[in-house]
Parts: C-alpha cells; sequence; structure tokens
C-alpha cells in the first residue's frame, strides 16, 4: 500500500464496535438474568404462581415505563444512562448472589430484583437505540433547484 492511501475513519467503526460490544454484554446479562431468576425461584418454591410473578416482575416495566423512560432518554446523556442501568444491574446481581451465599434469600427478595433488574433493562435497552439513531444523519431531502 501507498504512503498517500487514505485510511477510513476509525473514529465512527470504533464507536460502532463498542455500541455493538456492549449490546452484545447486555443481551447476555438479560439471558442469564432470565435463566439464574428462574433457577432461584424454583430452588425456593416449587410454586408456578411464585415463577410467575418473577416473570411478570421482570416484564411489566417495559409495560410501564416504556414511554417515560423514552423521555427521559431523550432528554438525558445516553452514555450515563446506559453505564448507570448497567451498574445498578450488576450491583443487584451481586447482592442476589450474597444472599444466596449466605442462605437468607426470601421470595420477596426475588421478585422485588426482577423487578428492578426489568427497570435497568429498560433503561439500558432505550438509551442504546436512542444512542444509535443519534449516531448517524438523517439524509435530508434535495433541495429544488430554483434556477
Amino acid at each position: 500500500m501507498s504512503d498517500t492511501a487514505v485510511e477510513p475513519s476509525r473514529a465512527g467503526g470504533s464507536w460502532l464496535s463498542r455500541l455493538l460490544v456492549a449490546f452484545g454484554f447486555a443481551n447476555v446479562a438479560d439471558g442469564v438474568g432470565l435463566v439464574l431468576l428462574s433457577i432461584v425461584t424454583v430452588s425456593l418454591t416449587h410454586s408456578p404462581i411464585a415463577l410467575g410473578a418473577v416473570a411478570l416482575a421482570r416484564t411489566l416495566p417495559w409495560s410501564l415505563l416504556a414511554t417515560p423512560v423514552g423521555v427521559h432518554a431523550d432528554r438525558s446523556p445516553l452514555r450515563v444512562l446506559m453505564i448507570s442501568a448497567n451498574a445498578v444491574r450488576c450491583v443487584i446481581m451481586v447482592v442476589l448472589a450474597g444472599l444466596i451465599v449466605l442462605d437468607h434469600l426470601p421470595l420477596a427478595v426475588v421478585i422485588v430484583a426482577a423487578g428492578l433488574i426489568g427497570v435497568c433493562e429498560v433503561y439500558y435497552d432505550i438509551a442504546a437505540q436512542t444512542a444509535r439513531l443519534f449516531r448517524y444523519p438523517r439524509p435530508r431531502p434535495a433541495r429544488p433547484d430554483r434556477s
């Protein structure tokens, strides 16, 4: 390759690859959290109602909070929102793991933790989708020639 060749801009590519890695880790965390919360619930009780309550607590924030969180995401720094949501989700999982190790985990704590993890998921996913939209400008329609 010659010395005069222009390298493509790495700023857009590195930003996009970091965003895709963040998407990947967040989706893996969602799946692991869903499976682990279900396993913990079944280990505490064999009640299908309890398992349903955990699943409801995990998914109900999408129905209740999607619009307000979208408005908040439009008015807040997206990177801070995404990092904060994943940090809170991590803290919740560490606290749950500690309670499991200490063998002091009531079912009510699992349900509340599932709800809080669901809220964090809503915040992260909406902020990530909004960040993806703001990265690339919208194409403007061609202006008519006035000659």
